[in-house]
């Protein structure tokens, strides 16, 4: 390429401390990189297994939300006086809700354009909202009516799905930037199954677990229990992520 076009990229990447590029353009790791300190996105590189292992953490929870919905949140809605035609009214409610706003996000995300890349603020402000809603949902008002709590459910339900697309949508975005190399692509996405597989059996057996008697868990505590500690690991997996990998050298253009 001339000069004049790759002296401003070569100094852009200097001033937002991204790798050097050679003399074609291309990215190349540095030093930091090369010891596993941080993984740049876009390259061929292999990540370190410590940060796949990040990376795949908040898929822990993003596909166990889902199950765990149906095989706890609805019974235990259903439960406390909530009735079955109000809780499906609210699903369908938020699936429609979920298939608008992810595209439009997708749309947000890849017109983002600050100092940290694309996906990143969404990375570290996403989780925050995303278990906030989480908690709310599982913590209805026990005092209220059926019509109060049923409400309570659509509330919180279609703010879960809308605080869930601001946040995994971007997740998503930059897993498939990750990595040019298919062979390491594969590796990276087999922990994410891996992850998802594992949180989804956790979910599923978790609330029945804590209210065994030996236990003796109120079930309202132990789904809220279970949301938490999904909470906690879709949070650090999230913020991992914004620490550890760097963005992809076109999304700061």
């Amino acid at each position: 390429r001339p000069l004049s076009r790759l002296l401003p990229r070569v100094l852009l990447l200097r001033a937002a401390g991204a790798p050097r590029v050679d003399q074609c353009g291309r990215v190349k790791a540095g030093a930091q990189q090369q010891m596993g300190m941080y993984y740049q996105a876009g390259t061929a590189e292999a990540m370190p297994t410590w940060i796949k292992v990040i990376f795949a953490m908040p898929r822990y929870t993003i596909r166990a939300m889902y199950t765990v919905h149906a095989a706890h949140v609805i019974t235990f809605y259903n439960g406390i006086g909530t009735e079955l035609s109000a809780l499906a009214f609210f699903i369908a409610l938020g699936r429609s809700f979920d298939a608008l706003t992810d595209p439009f996000m997708g749309w947000i995300t890849d017109n983002t354009r600050t100092s940290i890349g694309r996906r990143k603020p969404y990375l570290i402000l996403g989780p925050i909202t995303y278990s906030a809603t989480i908690l709310l949902h599982v913590s209805p008002p026990r005092n209220g009516s059926g019509a109060d709590i049923a409400l309570w459910f659509g509330i919180t339900y279609l703010a879960f799905f809308l605080c869930d697309t601001a946040a995994s949508v971007p997740y998503y975005a930059l897993k498939y930037e990750l990595c040019t190399d298919n062979k390491e692509r594969t590796r990276i996405f087999m922990y994410t199954i891996i992850a998802s597989f594992l949180g989804i059996s956790i979910g599923v057996g978790m609330p029945a677990g804590l209210a065994l008697d030996f236990i003796g868990m109120d079930p309202g505590n132990a789904l809220q229990a279970t949301m938490a500690q999904f909470c906690v690991v879709y949070t650090l997996g999230m913020w991992g992520a914004a620490a550890f990998i760097r963005e992809p050298v076109s999304s700061k253009d």
